[in-house]
């Protein structure tokens, strides 16, 4: 609370665009992640993750942290999408 976080990106661009019919979008990174967590379980709401990736291909650190997020949302969310699941297994490795 209080403080500013600074990003720059050039797939998490195409990834906010692709979601604009969404009814919210949030941005979630290691560093606001349980910030990103009280704020979905607050809201109650369903939760699709979107990682942006680099260059267009997989990238390794938006997968691990949508692991981090969907473990974290354990407690309030069920994840029931083998991509969800496969990321929330590679974070727990």
């Amino acid at each position: 609370a209080g403080r500013k976080l600074a990003m720059t990106t050039t797939n998490g661009t195409q990834a906010i665009e692709k979601s604009k019919g969404a009814a919210q979008i949030l941005i979630g990174a290691f560093p606001n992640l349980q910030a990103t967590v009280s704020y979905i379980q607050d809201k109650g709401l369903d939760v699709l993750v979107h990682c942006a990736g680099w260059k267009g291909r997989f990238n390794l650190e938006d997968s691990l942290y949508a692991g981090a997020l969907v473990k974290s949302l354990e407690s309030t969310h069920q994840a029931d999408e083998d991509g969800a699941l496969a990321m929330k297994s590679l974070f727990e490795r």
